[in-house]
């Protein structure tokens, strides 16, 4: 069972609570001496990571009970003691619309039996959707009568524990109709009895519908996006999602009692929690926002870098890195004499290792890309982990040309500090996160000072604020964080394994195309091999200046970046000053490739004159 792209199937309660699944049993159990109100606080408390007062939560709470029709002295009674079918489903439906869950999960299989307890539920399940579109709610029933008040817009059916069929909702009056007998046989069968899988071939037109720009015509062509590299375009479900935010839940976060404050801090917070799983992190409290990676990487260089390195100190890079990843630390070596030594690449743009424990020597940090933004390049992370840990030193990655492309997972990488932007993966721009082991952020001081990142201020001093909190100084850009969960939450949909499955096929594709089309007349820098590279394809071709060539394959409609793609010690290795970069992503196909094929041999022919 996945959710938004995560196995979720061994999840303890805890991890399926901060991810924000809601499960709600037909028999739940009864809490002697917790009651209803102080269990919401407990559980709204542990899933928003901040400690609620009863006098916060209690006016929501009546607003709730009122829309439920409730009487009020529920709220001070024992958790389901002595409740009756209908109580116990009033109760249900109350956490559901306090907890505020991303997705809810309703055992129903006996409320058929009880008419008020049915009403109650298909009423609740419509009365929280009014306020939350985007909820999810999957119910497990045997009775039609809760689907006609439910109206579903999926019913699946499921015998022996598969699912048999899915269809719209006429497809459960037909089982009504039918009964199990007649479905039984397909759960024996060789093929409709498998389980339904999320991870498919990706189907291009239909991505590419979901993103605006992608409709648009330039110069009288369709736009051939292929400079995700650099930015990402970005679905509609992201543009809603901050639409939204800014309509509905427009209020600071951590800082309000009122219900639209506690909303917005709820979706940062949901954000948070979202992100810190699509990178496999351990715990949400891991993940620090930033305005981009760029300052993600400035805070560990200020932050770690100022606390624990000092002269005679050596900081190790590779020569892929973007300026991102170079400046900070050369700014640093100049403050505090620290060394900085280079990993160097070979004629393919791969990372030459034959040093490497030489180059190690005294290292306090190894930072290094988990992709090329020139050549895709794809460094061995966990081989380069393990050597800089055995010779005493922390690992920075910069994830930013990965984390759009390949499933993330920040603990088989055994690194001590990742960073993400949301730009690069269907997100926002002006958003970035940093995530960092735990016992590693507990030590470093703050980045910034201000508001927010404080437990106290006296006219002496200050004491800052727990991670993460301590590194998030002033007001956050929560409508760009709302956007990026959004973006998250649409990746996660898609799945990144198939994502990571069709850029292969696709890079695949147009290395074979272009070399077979341009042979020696176009360089590919990079890596040949499909499996030690990604979808970026830096061009060189003939002698056409990468302007020149952008400006001509602009005219067709077709996107590249021309310039030295912010990695100038890289450029000056491939003996260029710029290259024309042509940068793959999961809305991309074959037909894109061709475009770009057709765009380059008119270039040459336009500049052969």
């Amino acid at each position: 069972m996945k959710f938004r792209g995560d196995e979720i199937t061994d999840w303890s309660a805890d991890v399926r609570g901060r991810a924000g699944i809601f499960l709600a049993f037909q028999y739940p159990m009864e809490i002697t001496g917790v009651s209803v109100i102080n269990f919401l606080r407990q559980a709204l408390s542990a899933r928003k990571g901040i400690d609620l007062s009863v006098l916060e939560l209690r006016l929501s709470i009546m607003d709730w009970m009122d829309r439920l029709g409730m009487d009020p002295s529920f709220a001070d009674r024992h958790v389901n003691e002595g409740f009756s079918g209908g109580e116990k489903k009033r109760n249900e439906i109350l956490q559901m619309a306090i907890l505020e869950p991303e997705m809810a999960i309703l055992d129903e299989t006996d409320s058929g039996l009880d008419i008020d307890a049915l009403q109650v539920v298909a009423d609740g399940v419509a009365e929280v959707r009014r306020d939350r579109t985007e909820l999810g709610v999957l119910a497990i029933t045997h009775y039609q009568r809760l689907l006609d008040r439910l109206h579903p817009d999926v019913v699946h059916i499921l015998v022996d524990g598969r699912i048999v069929e899915r269809g719209g909702p006429d497809l459960a009056g037909r089982l009504q109709a039918e009964g199990y007998e007649a479905f039984r046989p397909a759960a024996t069968g060789p093929e409709l009895g498998t389980q339904v899988s999320t991870v498919s071939t990706l189907d291009i037109a239909a991505l590419k519908a979901e993103f605006p720009l992608l409709q648009r015509e330039v110069h009288g062509h369709p736009i051939v996006y292929l400079d995700s590299g650099a930015t990402s375009q970005k679905p509609q479900s992201v543009l809603d999602a901050m639409d939204r935010y800014y309509a509905e839940i427009n209020a600071n976060v951590h800082r309000g009692a009122y219900h639209i404050a506690e909303r917005s801090t709820t979706a940062m917070e949901d954000a948070r929690a979202a992100l810190a799983r699509f990178l496999g992190a351990p715990s949400a409290d891991e993940v620090v926002f930033t305005k981009n990676a760029t300052e993600a990487i400035n805070l560990v260089a200020h932050s770690w870098g100022r606390t624990n390195l000092t002269e005679g100190d050596a900081v190790l890079l590779t020569m892929l890195e973007h300026h991102a990843n170079i400046v900070p630390w050369q700014q640093l070596a100049a403050e505090r004499g620290v060394e900085v030594r280079w990993i160097p690449v070979d004629d393919d743009g791969r990372l030459d290792l034959t040093d490497l424990d030489a180059l190690l020597d005294g290292v306090r940090l190894l930072a290094v890309t988990a992709a090329s933004n020139v050549t895709g390049a794809l460094p061995p992370l966990r081989h380069l982990a393990d050597a800089a840990h055995a010779a005493g030193a922390c690992v920075l990655v910069d994830a930013t040309q990965w984390t759009p492309h390949q499933p993330t997972d920040v603990s088989a990488w055994d690194a001590d500090f990742v960073v993400v932007t949301g730009h690069k993966m269907c997100g926002p721009t002006g958003i970035g996160a940093l995530w960092g082991r735990r016992e590693l952020l507990d030590a470093m001081p703050p980045f910034m000072g201000g508001g927010s990142m404080i437990q106290n201020v006296t006219l002496d001093g200050f004491t800052p604020a727990d991670v993460p909190t301590r590194f998030e100084a002033g007001t956050q850009p929560i409508a760009e964080i709302v956007g990026w969960h959004a973006a998250i939450d649409f990746l996660g949909d898609v799945g990144m394994e198939a994502v990571a499955a069709h850029e292969r096929d696709l890079t695949a594709y147009a290395l074979r195309t272009l070399t077979e089309r341009f042979g020696d007349d176009l360089v590919i820098h990079g890596p040949g091999v499909v499996e030690e590279r990604g979808g970026t394809l830096s061009l060189a071709y003939r002698d056409i200046h990468p302007h020149d060539l952008s400006q001509v394959l602009d005219q067709h409609g077709v996107c590249v970046r021309a310039g030295h793609h912010c990695a100038k010690p890289l450029m000056k290795v491939l003996g260029v000053n710029a290259t024309a970069r042509a940068s793959l992503y999961l809305y991309n196909d074959e037909t894109d490739v061709d475009t770009l094929a057709d765009a380059l041999a008119d270039a040459g022919d336009f500049f052969a004159f």
